[in-house]
């Protein structure tokens, strides 16, 4: 296990990717989908809560600090109106599940219970920006979701006890935000080839 002082780090780098996406956002780059940044500023904070209940100390910055970008992301999208990505049925549909998965955390306030409800209400609201970032990787920037899996990583090397509410939200978070790493690079990756085979023909 890992000091347990390292996971500040977690503070500096959620901030510092944070500034990339949001300077992208007031570009006009990058348009996020609110559906799934307003569940990512929830999601969190109700994990961080359970893990505080569950005895942990220190570990759990990197969780609050998962909620750190989202905040930013939201205001300044809000505030950069024209950058917002427009929600599609699906993104309702997910927001209004992720919602349930919140309110049932908040029913039974049982460690395990409430971790399950936690990443199922974060990883439903991934679901809407995997669909636009498959479709448009280029109206995302990459910044938060390297921090988010370095800070999971932290939350699960400095975590106290290797138990399921210990360290499952923070393993869920690194491959959920893995995930949306690779369909971006990805996605970006064939567009290059196809616009470089446009050209040779």
């Amino acid at each position: 296990m890992l000091p347990e002082y390292i996971v500040y780090i977690s503070i500096a780098t959620s901030l510092f990717c944070a500034y990339f996406y949001v300077r992208d956002i007031w570009r006009g780059k990058t348009k996020p989908n609110l559906a799934s940044w307003l569940i990512w500023l929830l999601a969190p904070v109700v994990a961080g809560f359970v893990l505080l209940s569950d005895g942990s100390g220190i570990s759990v910055i990197p969780i609050f600090m998962a909620a750190s970008s989202p905040f930013f992301v939201i205001l300044f999208a809000l505030i950069k109106r024209n950058a917002i990505w427009r929600p599609s049925k699906l993104d309702y549909i997910c927001l209004a599940l992720s919602f349930l998965a919140l309110i049932s955390f908040a029913i039974l306030k049982t460690g395990v219970w409430a971790t399950i409800f936690a990443i199922l209400a974060d990883g439903i609201a991934f679901i809407p920006t995997y669909v636009k970032s498959w479709k448009e990787p280029d109206t995302e920037t990459l910044s938060p979701y390297y921090s988010g899996s370095f800070n999971a990583f932290l939350g699960f090397a400095t975590a106290p006890a290797l138990t399921f509410v210990g360290i499952g939200f923070a393993v869920y978070l690194f491959f959920g935000n893995l995930a949306e790493i690779v369909i971006v690079l990805y996605k970006r990756w064939q567009s290059k080839n196809l616009k470089n085979k446009i050209r040779e023909n």
